[in-house]
């Protein structure tokens, strides 16, 4: 994958690291649990899985835009495991003066957001839940409108798994069952704008990626003499889907924004990647919609990440 442009030389040889991990991985087919286990464990062994959690606790320790660079770029080679990463990270800031978040550093966290005043007393169900039960532990962060808590995975249940059309190696799963009593934390709304925050740079890389794959065909590509990119209404795709990833990129790393203003910006932004998804497929003509090209298959994770990841707006 090519890398982002104005890095500095630590931040370019963390996302060629994510590149070198990622080359061997399978984000599609069968088997889906294993590999994506196999996978993040690469990431765990690299030092790269809690990559901005505390070192204290485990993590890396990186600065905030390092940590979303390398959730795009792992979302470029597998969209459900950036996604992954983009909830363990939300979930360490739910858990950030919390004993639990060395252990769940070390697993899989992923975030519930209910429409409840308080998810300790709401009587609600909890909404499903897009995680990889089978192959991981997870842990779980229920975020209500005001506050959040922490659900170890031992002391839930799920129902069993559905599978989705994109997002390979993630399941959806409802909670049927919650302990009487869970650790209350606060701060749902900085939460929900991290999650908002990491979910945009899932989205950046999955666009990134798709802008990548369709450059690539259109310069290789030989048609009547010359390169499909020579074409300009070809160059025009391809110059358009580059300027909605560094548009989605800007966003996901802009600092102090509220956690309504980011479910804006990431719900407007799920639409154009879906588009966008679709346009870089098209620039393969019909081999673009083939399995042997991963296209096809960044436009299923596009849907699928718009419908499982598209915020509710404030009323």
């Amino acid at each position: 994958m090519t890398t982002w442009e104005g890095l500095t030389p630590d931040q370019r040889a963390v996302l060629d690291l994510v590149d070198q991990l990622g080359a061997g991985w399978q984000p599609r087919g069968d088997g889906a649990e294993e590999r994506i286990a196999r996978a993040r464990s690469d990431l765990a062994d690299s030092g790269l899985w809690g990559l901005g959690l505390p070192e204290s606790d485990g993590g890396g320790g990186a600065d905030f835009v390092t940590t979303r660079l390398v959730i795009a770029q792992v979302a470029g080679h597998w969209p459900a495991l950036g996604l992954a990463m983009a909830h363990l990270h939300a979930a360490g800031v739910a858990l950030i003066d919390d004993a639990r978040l060395a252990a769940a550093v070390a697993g899989t966290v992923w975030l519930a957001v209910a429409e409840i005043a308080t998810v300790v007393d709401g009587d609600e169900p909890i909404p499903p839940v897009l995680a990889n039960i089978g192959g991981w532990s997870c842990d779980l962060v229920l975020v209500g409108r005001s506050t959040c808590a922490f659900v170890a995975s031992d002391l839930a249940a799920f129902s069993p798994p559905k599978r989705t059309t994109g997002l390979d190696g993630l399941a959806r799963v409802q909670v049927t069952e919650l302990p009487d009593a869970v650790r209350t934390l606060y701060g749902a709304d900085t939460v929900r704008a991290a999650l908002y925050g990491g979910v945009l740079a899932v989205t950046t890389g999955l666009l990134r990626a798709a802008w990548c794959h369709a450059r690539e065909y259109a310069d290789a590509r030989i048609q009547f003499g010359a390169a499909l990119s020579a074409l300009p209404t070809m160059r025009e795709q391809v110059a358009a889907l580059r300027g909605h990833a560094t548009m989605l990129l800007a966003s996901a790393i802009c600092p102090n924004s509220s956690d309504s203003d980011l479910a804006a910006v990431l719900r407007g932004n799920l639409d154009i990647a879906v588009d966008a998804a679709g346009v870089a497929a098209g620039c393969l003509g019909g081999y673009g919609y083939l399995e042997e090209y991963p296209l096809a298959g960044l436009f299923r994770d596009a849907v699928s990440l718009r419908a499982s990841a598209s915020p509710r707006l404030p009323a």
